[in-house]
């Protein structure tokens, strides 16, 4: 099935706001069940269950992806016998739901390369355009007090964070490392030249990924560059100069308004960017007792062990001194799904790196440095199984 440019563009742009909208109350929707409305919409829209012959066709590449998630789906489906919350089981089973629909919609979408780039090409321009926006507001709310609502800026401690159209500053953190990364795998395979344009996105990107005080997410981008920088130091010495030029401005830009800046905004990067960085080295913000209260409760039974507490009830243990979500994305497979769940999770993990990088660090896919740094910012936080993760996936697996 072919679709034309203009009706490709205005899906995608459609799915993308999907992704960018995920946590946003704006819409008073759930975002689950929203997302699935969106993407079964866009896939009776373009007549796909009329050609159910092109639907039950599996490629061989699909294969680890779907047998991923219907691995999963039978464990939540098992869990739900014995898990103490069914509901949050349920919710739980819709991520993954979510996943198979993405995988679908995108097998019909991705038909070659130029269709993912172009696809690539408006997630950047969207990202560019809304970290643009949401630096504004940073700015208006710092220097005369405007507060904006839809590009809001989220209160920590009474500190402003960049959120963008999220509800989380983490989640929305993790849109600028796929940002960042997708510009400079594409231009790793040269799809896109890495050029004046495309530097002062990722220098708006960066700077507004700095401004969501995101530790997790600064990290994986800081990975980015290194790991990107490591793959041209023999081949682009241009292309190393241009990307040190920003990484070094950014530097400049921060120390300035430390040093130089009022002295709210000294406290705000002393608290917020110091010390966070700091804590999260330390003791992770709880997170470490949170991870070693989640294993006692991992340990306690069999069942646990081999099928986990069930999908979204780890933070239902309140006698274990539990009462939040894991904030660990390979921990959360561990306790949630046991070691059936997080064995699959990270077997398809191993297939996803080896399709994006060969033998002595050969790029072979430009979702290389997005897929590292997604894999970095889940140590910190529950991103494996979420609407961004499988775009990213259905990139990866259709790229030929």
């Amino acid at each position: 099935m072919i679709i034309n440019n203009n009706k490709f563009v205005l899906i995608n742009v459609l799915i993308i706001i999907t992704a960018v909208t995920t946590f946003d109350k704006t819409f008073f929707l759930l975002s689950s069940t929203y997302i699935m409305v969106i993407l079964l919409s866009v896939l009776i829209v373009n007549g796909v269950f009329k050609r159910s012959e092109e639907l039950l066709y599996i490629k061989y590449r699909e294969v680890p992806t779907l047998t991923f998630i219907f691995i999963i789906l039978a464990l939540l489906l098992v869990q739900l016998s014995y898990t103490r919350f069914q509901q949050l089981n349920i919710e739980f089973m819709k991520y993954f739901v979510i996943g198979l629909l993405t995988i679908l919609v995108f097998k019909f979408l991705f038909v070659d390369n130029k269709k993912i780039v172009l696809f690539c090409k408006i997630l950047i321009f969207s990202g560019f355009f809304i970290s643009l926006f949401t630096l504004i507001s940073h700015f208006l709310y710092l220097s005369v007090g405007i507060d904006t609502d839809f590009i809001r800026v989220f209160r920590s401690y009474n500190i402003p964070r960049g959120v963008g159209l999220y509800e989380n500053p983490n989640y929305y953190a993790l849109t600028h490392v796929l940002t960042v990364g997708i510009i400079l795998g594409l231009s790793k395979l040269n799809q896109i030249k890495l050029n004046k344009f495309y530097l002062m996105i990722i220098l708006v990107v960066s700077s507004d990924l700095i401004l969501t005080f995101s530790r997790g997410a600064l990290i994986a981008l800081v990975a980015i560059f290194f790991l990107y920088l490591i793959s041209n130091i023999s081949q682009n010495k241009y292309t190393i100069k241009n990307l040190l030029y920003i990484v070094t401005t950014m530097l400049i830009v921060i120390l300035v308004f430390y040093v130089l800046g009022p002295e709210f905004l000294q406290t705000i990067f002393y608290t917020q960017f110091l010390e966070r960085l700091v804590d999260g080295f330390t003791r992770g913000s709880g997170r470490y007792d949170l991870w070693i209260n989640g294993w006692y409760l991992y340990t306690n039974s069999i069942i646990h062990v081999v099928l986990g507490v069930g999908g979204n009830n780890f933070h239902m243990f309140s006698e274990y001194g539990i009462t939040e979500a894991v904030h660990n994305s390979y921990l959360r497979y561990l306790y949630e799904m046991g070691i059936i769940g997080f064995l699959s999770m990270v077997t398809y993990i191993i297939y996803l790196i080896k399709r994006t990088v060969g033998r002595f660090f050969e790029i072979l896919s430009p979702f290389f440095f997005p897929l590292i740094g997604v894999l970095i910012f889940a140590i910190t936080n529950d991103i494996i199984y979420i609407y961004e993760f499988w775009i990213l996936v259905a990139c990866i697996i259709y790229w030929k």
